[in-house]
C-alpha cells in the first residue's frame, strides 16, 4: 500500500502503467491476507476498509472533473489519505507489540 502514497508523483512521471501493474500483483499475490484466520479480525477489516478507500478514490479521481480553482485536490486526497493510513498501520503494530509482549509475559515459566 505504501505505493499509493507515491502516485501522484509516479502518475506525474507517466508510471501511472507501472504502479497500476505493482497494486495488481500485490493484491494477486498478498490478496489472501484478507481470509487469513490468524490474522486478528479487526486488522482484517483495517486492511479491507483502507484497500476500499484507495480504490474509491482513484475511481473518483478518473471519473470526475477536474475541480476548477482546486487543480490539486486529488493530489491532497490521496496524500493525506495516505497519511492517516500510515499513522493507523503505525498505531496497529504499537497494538501488535504490545500484545505480544504481554501474551509472552503470561505464558513466560516461572522460575523458582
Amino acid at each position: 500500500f505504501a505505493a499509493y502514497s507515491m502516485f501522484p508523483l509516479l502518475n506525474r512521471e507517466g508510471l501511472a502503467l507501472a504502479y497500476i501493474c505493482c497494486q495488481v500483483l500485490f493484491l494477486l499475490l498478498f490478496g489472501g491476507i484478507f481470509e487469513d484466520t490468524k490474522i486478528h479480525p479487526l486488522l482484517r477489516r483495517g486492511l479491507a476498509i483502507s484497500l476500499l478507500g484507495m480504490v474509491l478514490i482513484h475511481f473518483v479521481q478518473m471519473i470526475g472533473p477536474p475541480v476548477p480553482g482546486l487543480p490539486d485536490i486529488y493530489t491532497y486526497l490521496i496524500t493525506s489519505y495516505s497519511f492517516v493510513n500510515f499513522c493507523m498501520d503505525y498505531l496497529g503494530l504499537i497494538f501488535l507489540i504490545r500484545a505480544e509482549n504481554r501474551h509472552d509475559a503470561t505464558n513466560k515459566p516461572k522460575t523458582d
